[in-house]
């Protein structure tokens, strides 16, 4: 018989038990349990009705009445087989988004989400803008083109222009005999140019919309559309231009006031038909009246950078060649409009925006409203 080991202590020796009836011995808190390891901490009895629990960790103890998730099989980790299983606080319903936000990352190509910001504005203006520039470009032009053309050809015409003559005493005055057919042409041409130019912003509205949802957008069918909402885009544009033009004559900020609080009329009277455009959209920028001034000045002042820019060269050479100049400002004019189109593509996507936080809506609800 070998000698016990000295390094370890002894097992405990069961008690002896006398004859007669047996009754179990309540368990203590902290007593060890017949045929645990030396050392193990105490095992909780199992609740009615469970299963056995798995041995305890050495020296830990699970929490009394938790079940405890099966033993994986031997060489595997307790995640090894797919997801791990899910405990602790799980989100409630009402932290998702809302219904028509889609899913995941609100990927809607129209609706910036609450959360996403100026940099979700501008991603879907110009990914609008990088997806559909031929259709933009194609309308722009053909709008654009009979005003533009019709300014440089006003602008070269030798009987429209005012000159300076000298009296029969050498007193130089300016001769206004041609202000009168001047001022009626000037005002024509912009009518019409400022028709054609909504008659543009509805056929691109209806594009890009239309693309959004993945349906098919043809050229005929757009500038159709377009032609069928421009007087009404037409007399709202009158009206925003008049009130931006008393904003100029009042002082600075009057004039980037109203220029900012009026630039959804477009939108408002496609999308919300039978509403006050101006109205309306008042009332939409004031209740975010600092981030729509952020995003709409981005878009004014790419346009306005473009077009002064291309101005320069037409104001150098008018100094040697008027003709020159004439071709020139035809030229640049039909440059800068498919780069003002950025404007109404930025109060589109405004306009979605703002209105999300109405109601919740999509691409395709906005289609439907068209």
């Amino acid at each position: 018989m070998s000698e016990p080991n000295p390094g370890l202590p002894e097992a405990p020796q069961p008690c002896q038990q006398q004859p007669g009836p047996q009754y179990p011995v309540p368990q203590q808190p902290g007593q060890q349990q017949p045929g645990a390891p030396w050392g193990a901490a105490p095992q909780p009895e199992a609740p009615w009705g469970a299963g056995p629990q798995p041995p305890a960790p050495w020296g830990g103890a699970p929490q009394p009445g938790a079940e405890q998730p099966p033993a994986p099989p031997w060489g595997e980790t307790p995640w090894s087989g797919g997801v791990p299983p899910q405990y602790g606080y799980q989100v409630p319903p009402a932290a998702y988004p809302p219904p028509g936000y889609g899913s995941a990352l609100y990927s809607d190509p129209l609706v910036t989400a609450p959360g996403e910001g100026y940099s979700g504005w501008a991603g879907r203006v110009f990914g609008i803008a990088r997806r559909n520039w031929r259709r933009i470009v194609a309308v722009t032009l053909l709008m654009q083109v009979v005003p533009v053309v019709l300014t440089g050809v006003l602008s070269g015409s030798d009987q429209l222009k005012i000159t300076t003559v000298t009296d029969a005493d050498g007193v130089p005055h300016l001769n206004i005999d041609n202000l009168p057919r001047l001022l009626a042409i000037a005002l024509v041409g912009g009518l019409i140019g400022a028709f054609l130019r909504e008659v543009g912003t509805g056929a691109i509205v209806w594009s890009v919309t239309r693309e959004a949802v993945g349906r098919p957008a043809p050229f005929g069918e757009a500038l159709g559309y377009g032609f069928r909402n421009g007087p009404r885009l037409f007399g709202w544009g009158l009206l925003y231009g008049l009130l931006t033009a008393l904003g100029v004559c009042a002082c600075i900020v009057g004039m980037v006031y109203p220029a900012v609080a009026g630039c959804l009329y477009a939108p408002v009277a496609l999308y919300q038909r039978g509403s006050n455009a101006i109205g309306t959209s008042f009332s939409m920028v004031n209740r975010s009246f600092w981030p729509s001034l952020g995003r709409m000045a981005t878009v004014f002042a790419i346009a306005y950078a473009v077009e002064s820019f291309l101005q320069v060269p037409a104001l150098l050479v008018a100094q040697s060649s008027p003709m020159a100049a004439n071709v020139l400002t035809v030229v640049f004019g039909l440059i800068v409009a498919p780069v003002s189109a950025l404007i109404p593509l930025g109060s589109v996507v405004l306009f979605a925006e703002l209105r999300a936080r109405i109601y919740p809506l999509n691409s395709a609800d906005l289609a439907a409203a068209l």
